[in-house]
């Protein structure tokens, strides 16, 4: 005998349980996206907000969220895109070879943020922190987002930077010598001249720059003056060892005091007497032996492509003491020959008569 079949249910109770898995799931999924576009939501809302200088918010936990009743400038609020690089307090980062800013002047902070947007700076191929730096110079969009941001970083405060080598200072201190012409026997910088303070800069910092001069990765834009007057002077520092030599002096003896280098520097600085014939030779020779040989070379013949012979019976020939005179004070713009503004009459009359004691039968060895 055959079983009595059961009686069928309906397709629709089979299909309850479905029903209901499936509009949970719905649910479910929409809560999930609802919290996560909140989430969104909130975050750029609050990106927005200390954007526009509302109050910082700061979380102790997960949780628990705390108001900074502290309102961004529009200088600081700029300055948050600096802060990977050049630190919170404008000290530097050796990981990103990024400098301190702090302590430079305001005029030096405009001319480079303003050298970099224009392609002055940056735009060389093996420059790789210098590409970084314009592209974020370029998000400046005018001067006065730039003097905003400049303001801000007048007015950080850091500690001077310690030493991450050893090196001879003395023998620093004797290159230092020439660098002081233009960046101050206090390392401080000149602002007359367009040159930034030293002080400060951290000693790896230094040694990179002056590579970046001598290899021709700075200093290489006809529009760059200061750069284009750099890249001599960064020639004249022979080896990485002469460049850590110098960077020690700096990070030692001009960070740690405001002791100043005697020598040649303190009779620049304080020029003295009236000095006879005999006297004004032996200061030219001084003078020259300082302040031109690493350009000129001995005897001043000259280097090609950086420095025309002078020492030759052409040029002694043809210039006037009074044209020797203007190019030693005022330079040749456009060239490496800079502004020696800061020696006084003696130290240029000097010179003029070291030149002229040259045999006239020394030949032309350079031009350029």
């Amino acid at each position: 005998m055959t079983s009595p079949k059961e009686p069928r249910r309906p397709q629709s109770e089979d299909n309850v349980p479905l029903i209901l898995i499936g509009a949970f799931t719905l649910c479910f999924g929409a809560g999930l996206i609802a919290i996560f576009s909140y989430g969104i939501y909130k975050h750029l809302e609050d990106a927005i907000e200390r954007k526009e200088g509302a109050s910082s918010r700061v979380f102790v936990n997960d949780f628990e969220e705390i108001s900074v009743s502290r309102v961004m400038s529009p200088g600081e609020t700029i300055f948050q895109a600096c802060i990977p690089c050049h630190g919170k307090n404008g000290e530097g980062n050796l990981v990103m070879k990024a400098p301190a800013l702090n302590r430079q002047d305001s005029g030096y902070l405009y001319r480079q943020l303003t050298k970099f947007k224009e392609g002055k700076r940056g735009t060389h191929l093996d420059d790789a922190e210098g590409a970084t730096m314009r592209n974020m110079a370029l998000t400046l969009k005018d001067d006065q987002t730039i003097n905003t941001v400049i303001e801000y970083i007048k007015s950080l405060s850091a500690p001077l930077p310690s030493t991450t080598f050893e090196a001879d200072v003395e023998k620093g201190k004797a290159t230092y010598m020439l660098c002081a012409t233009c960046h101050g026997a206090d390392g401080t910088g000149k602002p007359d001249m367009k040159t930034p303070s030293l002080v400060g800069l951290q000693d790896w910092y230094l040694v990179n720059a002056m590579k970046k001069f001598k290899e021709g990765k700075r200093g290489y834009h006809p529009s760059d003056t200061e750069g284009m007057q750099m890249r001599p002077m960064a020639m004249t520092v022979p080896t990485e060892d002469a460049m850590k030599n110098v960077s020690a002096y700096i990070q030692t003896e001009i960070n740690a005091s405001d002791s100043m280098p005697g020598g040649l520097l303190g009779m620049i600085a304080q020029p003295g007497e009236l000095l006879n014939p005999e006297e004004l030779m032996q200061l030219g020779e001084a003078t020259f032996n300082a302040m031109c040989i690493p350009c000129h070379q001995e005897e001043g013949v000259g280097k090609t492509g950086l420095a025309p012979s002078i020492g030759n019976r052409d040029f002694l020939a043809t210039a006037s003491d009074d044209f020797i005179r203007k190019t030693v004070r005022l330079g040749r713009p456009g060239t490496p020959m800079v502004a020696w503004s800061m020696l006084s009459d003696q130290h240029i009359d000097g010179i003029i008569s070291y030149l002229r004691a040259f045999p006239v039968a020394i030949p032309v060895e350079v031009s350029v």
